[in-house]
């Protein structure tokens, strides 16, 4: 089931990142600190289903065992006066920061903060008040208290990123043109299940999130329902919105018909701002591919669509033409109807070890070996897929050169607006 535009904020924003305040307290301290979290956010928004998901987050991170959960005396109040800590009452600011990056709303951070200060007296509940002010002050750009400088620019961070206006993608192709590696090579991580065969058999959001905090939120879904997924994007090129790829079943699966329903059904009903159209280089012209072309030339603006041309690393200079295959393409698109088709040359697997060595993911012998392959082959100049969307980046690091000659730089300037 597709999120609600009210939703989408609860469930891609990101948690924290690098280490919190607690990681190195005893594990007494973290649970009560844990008891003392969930006290206040099911006080201030207890049905909130993607509330209770983060709050799981914490619980699972903080607390080693359930039994001792009921044992501990006044873990509330002590947690809010700090007086199981030896810097004392530090912690009741480090317990505001969290609830509001669960909660996000001004409304439920108030909440929170007044009643807190029911277990505080006069001088501490006016600090308290003080400093949920700033917390809420979108301009401010330090906190007081040193625990929590890390927490209040992710709560900006987060706060920040929702008020971004959303772009959303459709990605659509015929099976094994590699839709699938695409996806991976722009979000920077194998999140979608790479493989020549029927990889995708509903459809799947995917959100990206405001900062990496090391992990990725599915949201859980009945059997044959859309899958709803938020991640942080590793992109090359910046964007300065919020994203959304639309990843749809292949099309002429011979397997599982229905796939193409579901497909055309996305492109004709789905809102987007671009389609995104993957073609394999090594599989041009088929009829599958020029009904599913005229589909989609008849359903979405020709200004919407972006055509990628991918696995030109497989093409054999002397024996292959990449620019007589692009040619061919556009050729192609012009019979169908399409003025002006944007083609975007791709290798979308060596674009996709790109981001994960650019990111310091450990590559797997056979993804090295590919790597170094690629590397080689992509250092011939008749391979520079740049010189044909004329995309370059003013960066000249090897990864960053690389991913221009790949094909992938141009791609991202280009859904970027560029």
């Amino acid at each position: 089931m597709k999120l609600q535009d009210t939703q989408v904020k609860y469930f891609c924003t990101s948690l924290y990142a690098g280490v919190h305040p607690f990681a190195n307290m005893k594990r007494g301290h973290q649970e009560r600190y844990y008891i003392a979290l969930a006290y206040f956010v099911n006080t201030v928004a207890k049905t909130n289903p993607f509330f209770k998901a983060r709050l799981n987050r914490y619980r699972a991170w903080l607390v080693e065992n359930e039994a001792r959960l009921g044992t501990y005396k006044n873990p509330v109040k002590n947690i809010v006066k700090g007086g199981v800590f030896g810097w004392n009452s530090k912690a009741r600011y480090v317990l505001l920061c969290d609830i509001a990056i669960i909660v996000l709303e001004n409304k439920a951070i108030d909440k929170a903060c007044a009643e807190m200060k029911l277990f505080l007296g006069k001088r501490s509940s006016g600090k308290l008040e003080s400093f949920k002010e700033l917390l809420l002050n979108d301009n401010a750009v330090h906190s007081p208290y040193e625990a929590t400088k890390k927490l209040v620019r992710q709560f900006h961070g987060n706060r920040q990123f929702i008020k971004l206006p959303e772009k959303r993608f459709l990605v659509t192709a015929n099976v094994s043109a590699g839709k699938s590696t695409l996806i991976n090579a722009i979000i920077g991580k194998p999140l979608v299940k790479m493989a020549q065969e029927i990889c995708t058999s509903n459809l799947s959001y995917i959100y990206s999130k405001p900062y990496d905090d090391g992990t990725i939120f599915l949201r859980n879904t009945k059997q044959g329902e859309a899958s709803t997924i938020a991640s942080y994007f590793r992109t090359v090129v910046s964007p300065a919105f919020r994203m959304c790829l639309i990843d749809t079943p292949g099309v002429n699966s011979v397997v599982e018909p229905m796939h193409r329903t579901i497909a055309q059904n996305a492109i004709v009903s789905e809102d987007y701002d671009t389609l995104i159209y993957v073609l394999n280089a090594g599989k041009l012209g088929t009829d599958e591919e020029i009904k599913h072309l005229k589909f989609v030339y008849n359903n979405v603006p020709a200004e919407k669509v972006v055509f990628v041309l991918n696995q030109l690393d497989r093409f054999r200079i002397g024996e292959d033409s990449i620019l007589g295959s692009i040619e061919g393409v556009k050729a192609d698109l012009q019979k169908i109807g399409y003025q002006n088709p944007i083609v975007c040359p791709l290798s979308a697997y060596f674009s996709f070890l790109l981001k994960m060595k650019h990111n310091g993911i450990k590559l797997s012998k056979r993804e090295q070996a590919d790597f170094n392959l690629y590397k080689e082959i992509f250092s011939d100049p008749e391979y520079d897929l740049s010189k044909f969307v004329g995309k370059t980046s003013d960066k000249d690091d090897e990864l960053t050169v690389l991913s221009c000659k790949s094909g992938l730089y141009g791609l991202e300037k280009i859904l970027n607006g560029g």
